[in-house]
């Protein structure tokens, strides 16, 4: 038309007095499940270590934590566990498998010897979270830090859903020709797909070697 304004008016939008829904109330996490929370977004936890959060599990066990064993005897039978952060197995070692576990309050060395390896393989190459029992070793030519010769090892359940037990792994009897995707479908088989396996962070491997 001639008088300059728009053929079609669309007026002003109106506020409809509608109050916006109220979030719905969800549950708070507790420790275990912020932890796990942690580990699957950033890999890491700022808050209680994972095995904390099991000592209970550990102590029905009689395992002592890492702040314990300098008070046992060189030669003592002991029991520890923790998170698996490094394994070790050096071309020159024999066989002899080393690895280092952590806890709530520092690390612990383990040394496990070959046959003790072969009769937990499985356990050993795979499980995050593990017990283990043997002779603690102070020597004072290595200034007198601690190691643990390794006789038995044990996978520590960690489900935040059920109770923390510590159960062992069936033995590999596939002497070395299995595959990692054979092993972790074993760990499942097993019952090792809990939580936080899913997002346990990666272990360092130095050294490994020919595999046997």
């Amino acid at each position: 038309s001639g008088t300059g304004r728009p053929l079609v008016d669309h007026g002003t939008q109106l506020a409809l007095p509608l109050a916006p829904p109220t979030a719905p109330g969800l549950p708070a996490l507790d420790d275990w499940e912020a932890m796990i929370a942690d580990y699957a977004s950033t890999g890491v936890t700022t808050a209680t270590h994972p095995v904390a959060l099991l000592r209970t599990a550990l102590e029905a066990q009689r395992a002592t934590p890492s702040v314990g064993l300098p008070a046992a005897r060189h030669g003592a039978t002991v029991r520890t566990g923790g998170l698996v952060v490094a394994r070790q197995r050096p071309g020159t070692a024999k066989g002899i498998v080393f690895m280092l576990v952590e806890d709530e309050g520092g690390t612990v060395n383990l040394i496990v010897p070959p046959d003790v390896y072969e009769r937990h393989r499985l356990l050993a190459r795979t499980e995050p979270l593990i017990v283990a029992e043997g002779r603690l070793e102070r020597h004072p030519a290595g200034g007198g830090q601690i190691n643990v010769l390794v006789r038995r090892l044990w996978r520590l359940e960690a489900d935040a859903r059920t109770a923390a037990t510590v159960s062992e792994l069936p033995r590999d009897d596939q002497r070395g020709h299995s595959t990692p995707e054979d092993e972790r479908a074993a760990v499942a088989a097993a019952g090792g797909g809990g939580d936080f396996r899913a997002v346990a962070p990666p272990v360092m491997n130095f050294g490994q070697g020919r595999r046997r």
